[in-house]
């Protein structure tokens, strides 16, 4: 579940939140959101968090590697 409050994802989400909330005004739909007991997000959960951290790095290798595959030098 997002929080629209926090976060980068927010930001993204935000207008379809919004067209949901003025369609659901319109049409007198009630809206609710519930956890599902049992069901795990940990893939979003965790790429949510890695978006936040804001102190990761790629590996030099690996950047490497990725540049001259793509043929790009730095100098």
């Amino acid at each position: 579940m997002y929080c629209l409050f926090k976060g980068k994802a927010s930001i993204t989400i935000a207008p379809l939140i919004d067209k949901v909330l003025k369609l659901a005004e319109q049409y007198n739909w009630i809206i609710e959101a519930s956890h599902i007991p049992g069901l795990s997000n940990t893939i979003p959960d965790s790429l949510s968090r890695l978006s936040r951290c804001e102190d990761y790095a790629i590996k030099r290798a690996v950047l490497q590697k990725t540049l001259k595959e793509l043929g790009i030098q730095i100098s």
